[in-house]
């Protein structure tokens, strides 16, 4: 087909476009930083966090608690953890 974007192009737009997604997402998750979201815990994981997601899609991890798997909690957000977010206790 005439016109076909070279592979090395294809490649360049889509690591800008994951690093776009990437810095958006952190600013997003920014934006919510001390505020009260219910977040549903679905999950354990092997190094003894659970975790789960906001109303809005945000990835939570906090110490697992057993009474709060597979309910929703309203948690204060206080930080960033790379890809999650850490909640007040």
């Amino acid at each position: 087909m005439p016109g076909k974007v070279p592979a090395k192009e294809i490649n360049r737009r889509s690591r800008l476009l994951r690093e776009l997604s990437q810095r958006k997402h952190l600013l997003f998750a920014q934006s919510q930083l001390d505020k009260i979201r219910p977040v549903l815990f679905e999950r354990c994981k092997k190094d003894g966090y659970m975790s789960g997601f906001t109303d809005n899609y945000l990835k939570i991890k906090h110490p697992y608690k057993k009474e709060w798997l597979n309910t929703i909690r309203p948690v204060r957000l206080k930080a960033i953890d790379g890809e999650h977010i850490i909640i007040e206790p």
